[in-house]
């Protein structure tokens, strides 16, 4: 992740028997330096969903995103968005994603029509 928070992929190297610590102490150094500065600025459900709006990702239509977007609007409130985002994935090909959609519309207390 950068400093404006879009992610950047970082993989590294672990092989039987090595020692840890080392790799330890850089990804708590990355979480420290980098992590934690990003998300100091969100105090609530409002400013991370005006942050994902402004640096994309809900028109991509990546299934996560809108299921995230649909637990955030509700939070916020707005349970007719996140009810309306939920029940479009009533008729996903993906049987695994309708299952996760409607465990997360149980939890919001969203009856299913």
């Amino acid at each position: 992740m950068d400093s404006t928070g879009r992610q950047r992929d970082h993989w590294w190297d672990i092989s039987s028997g090595q020692d840890l610590e080392p790799l330890s102490q850089e990804v708590s150094g990355l979480i420290f330096s980098l992590g934690l500065p990003f998300l100091e600025r969100f105090d609530g459900f409002e400013p991370i969903l005006s942050w994902r709006t402004e640096f994309g990702g809900w028109e991509s239509g990546v299934a996560a995103r809108r299921l995230e977007e649909a637990i955030l609007r509700a939070d916020l409130g707005d349970l007719e968005a996140g009810k309306a985002i939920l029940f479009s994935f009533r008729n996903h090909r993906d049987r695994g994603l309708r299952a996760r959609a409607y465990g997360i519309a149980l939890r919001l207390g969203i009856e299913n029509e």
